[in-house]
């Protein structure tokens, strides 16, 4: 996490990637490191509920993620 945020302060920017934890995702989404999605999705005519299962976390009403993984607990 450190070196991507390293890169991401150095001006790089990244596609996709994998955040493991809650508060490394609102940390990040919360200083503008992640675009929300929502645009996207309405653009494709994609309803999330539709997809999955399991509501994400959103930040400020917005979503910046997408599951990557889904397990019974």
């Amino acid at each position: 996490m450190k070196k991507m945020d390293v890169l991401y302060a150095l001006g790089d920017t990244f596609d996709i990637f994998s955040l493991n934890s809650t508060p490394a995702f609102a940390q990040r989404a919360s200083n503008g490191m992640l675009e929300p999605l929502d645009e996207y999705l309405k653009k494709k005519g994609v309803k999330y509920e539709d997809l999955y299962k399991a509501e994400q976390i959103k930040i400020g009403g917005k979503r910046y993620l997408l599951p990557g993984k889904f397990g019974h607990w």
